[in-house]
């Protein structure tokens, strides 16, 4: 379970983060949350749908790595092989935090940086330094921080992304049998991806909301990045062997 702290050059002034990927690091996720401004990059590797939260429904749209819970066939004994990994598998085991003023309740609350110290990248010894020798930010948490702060304006994104998708009924269930090469079948299901006839079908006034709002190229880059889910079942059948 994770243990996130306010992150201070104090309490964690020793602390270092393994930045390989492997499983045993975490990474062996069947998919993982990504924002719009990186979509362009992430469409070229991964096919991104929308995910549902079974447990507050939330839609949030996300990167496949895999056809089943736990696997990610990007993740080899090499590491993670693909050119680019999106930000939210990249900012772990940091998270934007919210902290309130004590002595003005009524300000708005401070995004701070939060580190999940039970997190298996997170250790005295080996990876790279959080904090300098004199309690500054080393060039790796800068790099966090700013990280964190797209994170967050993405998350501000998706809300605007998903909203439209439901508004403009641009969403189809994703049920897929996909029959591997050994023979055996995985089953794809519990998506969502875009419906490319409703898409087609929208008129000027939808077309144009969706493009003032800057989310017309994302839902774009996200029906062309369906093109990469036979490369992930290509993946899958070359590690079947």
């Amino acid at each position: 379970m994770a243990n996130y702290q306010l992150l201070n050059n104090v309490d964690h002034a020793t602390l270092r983060v393994i930045t390989d990927r492997s499983a045993a690091l975490g990474d062996a996720v069947m998919f993982g949350v990504t924002y719009p401004f990186e979509f362009r990059q992430v469409q070229a590797q991964y096919p991104i749908v929308i995910f549902k939260n079974p447990q507050d429904g939330q839609l949030h749209p996300v990167a496949l790595f895999g056809l089943s819970q736990g696997e990610n066939l990007f993740l080899t004994d090499r590491g993670w092989e693909a050119a680019f990994i999106p930000a939210s598998i990249q900012r772990a085991p940091f998270l934007v935090g919210f902290q309130e003023d004590p002595n003005d309740p009524m300000a708005e609350t401070k995004r701070v940086v939060t580190i999940d110290v039970d997190h298996p990248r997170v250790n005295g010894e080996m990876g790279v330094s959080i904090f300098t020798d004199n309690g500054g930010y080393s060039d790796y948490l800068q790099k966090v921080s700013d990280l964190l702060e797209a994170v967050y304006s993405g998350g501000i994104q998706n809300k605007a992304l998903t909203a439209a998708l439901e508004q403009h009924q641009l969403l189809q269930s994703m049920d897929l049998d996909i029959a591997l090469a050994d023979g055996s079948h995985v089953q794809l299901s519990g998506f969502y991806v875009i419906d490319d006839l409703a898409l087609q079908q929208l008129d000027g006034d939808a077309l144009d909301s969706l493009n003032q709002q800057s989310l017309l190229l994302p839902i774009y880059m996200m029906v062309a990045s369906m093109s990469q889910l036979r490369a992930l079942v290509q993946r899958k059948n070359d590690q079947l062997g």
